[in-house]
């Protein structure tokens, strides 16, 4: 089930691509592409109750994957496969489908004020996964928990090794630019931002650094429904994350551990010489 809905996924990700180097002529010749339904599309829902109930259902979703993240971590010797990609980016797209879309009501029910029009509000209770941002900050911290204590499975084959390496690509691309969708609506002093900064820095040690991404940045914005998107603050903010990362050998507040990845030290021990670190 999970490879059949994430080869649709991988197949209109690899269409898109054909998009951009190709004349769209040239790549359609001899063949009809179907209409795509518009992902940032108002959903018609019949009632309030019919609201909750995709909400308790999407809550479900991401406690399971929570559950699957944990087991992970418990385990020192899970080689991170296809499929660990594959579930991550599933649920990457789902929430990026349900969050801040606008519902509308079949019938005259009014919608309570702080559940109005969106499907997935953006903000909520951190220690939930009730909403976006906290989804992102507790699920993205935990993939990269798991990436960063274990390795990647062996590849034998051809098809396979192509196939792993497409997938992550998708996996850092698509995670950096959702980590600076909501970068943008924090301060620098906001904690979160130092959260999603850390993030960001692991994605590029565990997937490579940031690479020319404008045109796949065009195409992530067309499947958002993120209200408070700014292509200009994304763009800074990946940019400045990819000098950084650069320099993060030469940053004497950052260090990195082969354990836990890129830290942010927030107390050091003279004395004993102990970093105490963010993760």
């Amino acid at each position: 089930m999970v490879e059949k809905r994430f080869r649709t996924l991988l197949r209109e990700e690899e269409e898109e691509d054909m998009d951009d180097e190709e004349d769209l002529k040239s790549a359609n010749s001899g063949r009809k592409r179907k209409e795509k339904k518009d992902p940032t599309a108002p959903e018609k829902l019949e009632s309030i109750k019919v609201i909750d109930d995709r909400r308790k259902r999407i809550k479900k979703f991401l406690i399971n994957y929570d559950k699957a993240l944990n087991k992970a971590l418990k385990n020192n010797k899970h080689a991170v496969g296809l499929i660990d990609l594959a579930k991550y980016l599933l649920v990457l797209d789902n929430l990026l489908n349900f969050t801040d879309r606008e519902v509308i009501l079949k019938s005259n029910q009014k919608v309570e004020e702080d559940k109005k029009h969106v499907l997935f509000p953006v903000e909520g209770t951190f220690n939930e996964l009730t909403s976006f941002n906290s989804a992102l900050l507790n699920l993205v911290g935990k993939f990269i928990s798991v990436l960063n204590q274990n390795s990647f499975g062996e590849t034998t084959d051809h098809y396979s090794q192509k196939k792993m390496e497409r997938y992550k690509l998708l996996c850092k691309r698509t995670t950096l630019f959702t980590l600076a969708a909501m970068r943008s609506k924090y301060n620098d002093s906001d904690q979160k931002a130092e959260w999603y900064d850390i993030m960001a820095y692991n994605i590029q040690k565990l997937f490579g650094n940031i690479d020319d991404y404008a045109e796949h940045l065009v195409n992530y914005e067309k499947k958002i429904c993120l209200k408070h998107f700014s292509m200009d603050k994304t763009k800074q903010i990946l940019n400045k994350w990819k000098k950084d990362f650069n320099e993060i050998d030469t940053k004497p507040s950052f260090f990195i551990s082969d354990t836990y990845g890129i830290c942010k030290i927030i107390k050091l021990y003279h004395r004993i010489v102990r970093q105490v670190f963010l993760n």
